[in-house]
């Protein structure tokens, strides 16, 4: 289990969340996402993509499954996160990693 740490916003204890996980490589935190999990949301949000206008389409970004790496340092190696990790409030982005 993992230990709790004073949340900054409530004072209160808490934990890290059990779908966060920590970069080994350079520490920056993510919120886990299986494959499966991963691939339906490329599909989908190419899917929307797909019934833009054709000229509204040339604007958006395809999404893939090569976003789904560490922001910091483009990093694929993760471990569970540990209370301490994450400050309070940090936006996380999605990584693929199998808890």
């Amino acid at each position: 289990m993992k230990k709790p740490h004073l949340s900054v916003f409530t004072g209160e204890l808490t934990h890290a969340h059990p779908l966060d996980v920590t970069c080994v490589k350079c520490g920056r935190v993510s919120r886990s996402y299986t494959r499966e999990a991963a691939e339906k949301q490329v599909s989908e949000s190419n899917s929307w993509i797909d019934s833009l206008p054709e000229s509204e389409q040339k604007r958006q970004t395809r999404a893939s499954l090569d976003m789904y790496v560490c922001l910091g340092c483009g990093g694929t190696d993760f471990r569970p996160s540990e209370a301490g990790d994450c400050p309070d409030g940090a936006t996380l982005s999605p990584v693929i990693y199998e808890i």
